[in-house]
């Protein structure tokens, strides 16, 4: 896959979990506007890299502390959405397998 295929998809991606969250920081307690899209695993794991259940939006500060912070953001992760889709989901960001631009593009619409 090319750097450009990867940018059209993290856009796509980014576009899809911001509009769940209507711009709006989902950190506990956190109502800010002004949001990005974070990855709960990291963006190196391409299996979840474009898996719109694998972000959150969160403001600078938010992003800021949950990047400092990772097992504490781990856990209210696994509060909100159960130890068994948490689970699932890291499961998935570790298997090795090939990736191909049209299939996820198809994914995300």
């Amino acid at each position: 896959m090319t750097k450009h295929e990867k940018k059209v998809l993290d856009a796509a991606w980014k576009g899809i979990v911001l509009d769940r969250a209507d711009h709006i920081c989902t950190f506990p307690g956190c109502n800010n506007q002004g949001v990005d899209a974070h990855h709960i695993n990291k963006c190196r794991y391409l299996n979840t890299r474009w898996v719109v259940d694998n972000g959150r939006c969160l403001c600078r500060k938010c992003h800021s502390y949950v990047e400092t912070h990772p097992a504490e953001y781990e856990n209210i992760i696994i509060r909100e959405i159960g130890a068994w889709e948490y689970a699932l989901l890291r499961e998935k960001a570790l298997i090795i397998k090939k990736h191909f631009y049209y299939e996820i593009k198809e994914g995300l619409k």
